[in-house]
């Protein structure tokens, strides 16, 4: 049964039923190189996946390397200080041509044989291809060997892709997100660090994780006194999924002091939200900084998570508040350690006969069921482009082996 298949089982038969009578995602579905594969093609072909922040490639010439899910990406500022993302890969002999962040770079050079590239990812010269000192490139049209430009676009600082073309333009895919969170001036924020950790667990567990606030009191004592267990309210909305509260103490979580949101409401300043805004894109606004949480699939039991933190900012910061703004990435690094031995441990029991789906809280656990129920849908939906060329490629395979 192909994956579409599968997934469209899983929400008819378990998914897509009142959440007190829905039942998870089965083990199958955590485990399989098959499933995975399906995902990423669909992700790859739908969604917009987040690659870094403005903020690391702030000026132009700034040039970084990246990966999704393997695949080898570089991102480039040009000279007219637009972002945009190439695949990593010299034309010549699929050597990658940036291997580390660099800044002040005036073009994208082969380490291999000095193939010569421009930030706009036009050939620049071929170097001694027709001969010693002989650039020229007789018989091959050049146009046909520039860098391979990925789709790629802003929102409030993040630096988002979507290979296969098909996500709708991000500002119509964030409106909803922007509605909501409308009080909140982002151009107020200022890259503030990153975070990273490779998880011993599939993709969607970690997404998982991120949604459930049930566990905060037995796996995460300190950050419940900051935001209690009791005060979250659940956020399901058509686009978007979540938790928030109104009694964020910042005191209490280590951060006071910082800068906060100009023009908040006071129900606002006091609270905070943690949002789901596509597979693999999570979101936690608070009324002094934002944190966004990517996940990056490896394989079908292996996450690569970065999170990225941006810091309200009115002046040039002070080093007390730097000071401060360094415990909030020390507090989210040990939230993040305490979570990983559970993510890791479910990703263990996905391979137990003792465990094959589960109930749902009908108090704690909405948001994780929309979480489920949204991406089975997406996931039931037509073949992708890339799986109908690799369905193609196997009906040749076998036509040409009956042959």
């Amino acid at each position: 049964m192909q994956v579409a298949q599968r997934y469209r089982h899983a929400l008819i038969d378990g998914l897509d039923r009142p959440l007190a009578h829905a039942a998870s995602l089965p083990n199958p579905f955590y485990t399989e190189p098959s499933v995975l594969r399906h995902e990423l093609d669909v992700l790859a072909d739908r969604q917009w996946r987040l690659l870094a922040a403005e903020g690391q490639i702030p000026h132009p010439g700034d040039v970084m390397p990246v990966t999704m899910s393997g695949m080898p990406l570089v991102l480039v500022r040009g000279r007219d200080a637009k972002v945009r993302c190439f695949h990593n890969v010299c034309k010549h002999r699929g050597v990658p041509l940036v291997n580390a962040t660099a800044r002040g770079a005036t073009s994208l050079k082969c380490q291999y044989h000095s193939w010569r590239y421009a930030l706009d990812g036009s050939l620049d010269r071929a170097s001694h291809f027709n001969g010693i000192n002989d650039h020229r490139l007789c018989h091959v049209d050049a146009s046909c060997l520039n860098l391979d430009e990925v789709r790629c676009e802003t929102w409030h600082g993040l630096v988002c892709v979507n290979p296969g073309g098909h996500a709708a333009p991000i500002a119509d895919a964030m409106a909803s997100l922007d509605a909501r969170w409308r009080e909140y001036d982002f151009p107020q924020l200022r890259f503030g660090g990153t975070l990273s950790y490779r998880v011993a667990g599939n993709w969607k567990l970690v997404v998982e994780n991120f949604l459930d606030s049930y566990h905060n009191p037995f796996v995460h004592p300190v950050l419940n006194k900051a935001s209690l267990w009791d005060e979250h309210y659940p956020i399901v909305e058509a686009s978007y999924f979540g938790v928030g509260t109104h009694v964020y103490d910042a005191a209490l979580a280590g951060h006071g002091g910082l800068p906060i949101f100009r023009g908040l409401t006071p129900q606002r300043a006091q609270g905070a939200e943690y949002l789901c805004v596509s597979p693999t894109l999570m979101l936690g606004l608070h009324a002094d900084y934002l944190f966004v949480l990517s996940v990056d699939p490896v394989d079908a039991q292996t996450t690569d998570e970065n999170v990225y933190f941006f810091f309200v900012e009115h002046d040039e910061p002070s080093d007390d508040t730097i000071a401060i703004r360094n415990t909030v990435l020390a507090n989210w690094d040990r939230i993040n350690r305490e979570d990983l031995p559970i993510i890791e441990g479910m990703q263990l029991c996905r391979r137990s006969p003792a465990f094959g789906s589960a109930a749902f809280s009908p108090f704690h656990e909405g948001p994780l069921h929309a979480f489920q129920r949204s991406l089975a849908a997406l996931m039931a939906d037509q073949a992708t482009p890339a799986q109908a060329a690799r369905d193609a490629q196997a009906t040749q395979l076998a036509d040409s082996v009956e042959a």
